[in-house]
């Protein structure tokens, strides 16, 4: 009976702990959302340094949070790329991040 009530327990206790990680990861999902809009906002107004300033922020703050090869930091990426690329900056672009495919098996 000790060792149902005990499993019953860290059940519930991995759960909140998954609960918590996907609360968590929606609050960073969003965070970069609004960075990487606020640079398509000033792109599409034409305001390419500020454009630019966004794009690099929501980049950072994607390989930070989700690391260099999930979609957010990618999308992040070609963002900077095209705001750089529409200002004439096509050397500023920083693609040292390792991208590197999944092994074949």
């Amino acid at each position: 009976m000790k060792q149902l009530i005990l499993l019953i327990f860290l059940t519930g206790v991995l759960n909140t702990s998954a609960y918590l990680q996907a609360v968590e990861n929606n609050a960073a999902l969003i965070e970069w959302e609004t960075l990487l809009q606020k640079s398509h906002d000033a792109h599409q107004q034409w305001h390419l340094e500020e454009a630019i300033q966004w794009a690099q922020k929501s980049y950072d703050y994607a390989r930070q949070h989700f690391g260099n090869q999930h979609e957010a930091t990618v999308k992040s990426l070609v963002a900077l790329a095209r705001r750089l690329r529409d200002q004439g900056n096509y050397a500023q672009v920083d693609f040292s991040f390792n991208c590197q495919r999944p092994k074949e098996t």
